[in-house]
C-alpha cells in the first residue's frame, strides 16, 4: 500500500490518482489552519487564502506537513487537527482546498471526497 506522501505525488502528477488520495485522506484527521473568537467559543473560523485571484483553504495531511509548511509564516500557533469526516460533513460544497500547499500541492474540492463521505459520529 502507498504512504500519504506517495499518493500526494502521484495525484500532484495526475489528476486521475485523486480519488485514491481522497479515498486515504476520508480516513482519520487533516489539519487546517483555524482560530475561536473565545476559548468558550463553539464557532471556528477557518483561514482561507487568495492565490492567483482564486480563494482557498489549506489543508495539511498531517501535523508533520502543517509544521513544515507553516514554519516562520506566523501560522504556526493555528493548526487545529480537526476529523476528516466531520470536516466534510459541514463544507458547503463550493470550496477549494489546495492540500500541503507549500510542497507538492494539490488542488481538491469537497466533490472529490463525495465517494468516500460518511455520517459523522460523536463518540461516547
Amino acid at each position: 500500500m502507498a504512504t500519504i506522501d506517495e499518493l500526494i505525488d502521484h495525484a500532484a502528477k495526475d489528476r486521475a490518482a485523486v480519488p485514491d488520495l481522497c479515498s486515504e485522506l476520508a480516513k482519520g484527521k487533516l489539519v487546517i489552519i483555524a482560530s475561536w473568537d473565545s476559548p468558550e467559543s463553539h464557532t471556528m473560523t477557518v483561514q482561507d487564502f487568495v492565490r492567483d485571484g482564486v480563494t482557498f483553504i489549506p489543508l495539511f495531511s498531517d501535523l508533520t506537513h502543517f509544521r513544515e509548511e507553516t514554519k516562520n509564516s506566523g501560522f504556526e500557533s493555528r493548526g487545529c487537527e480537526i476529523d476528516r469526516q466531520l470536516m466534510l460533513s459541514i463544507l458547503k460544497g463550493n470550496e477549494r482546498f489546495v492540500l500541503n500547499p507549500g510542497s507538492k500541492a494539490v488542488q481538491l474540492s469537497p466533490a472529490d471526497f463525495l465517494p468516500f463521505r460518511r455520517p459523522f459520529e460523536v463518540g461516547p
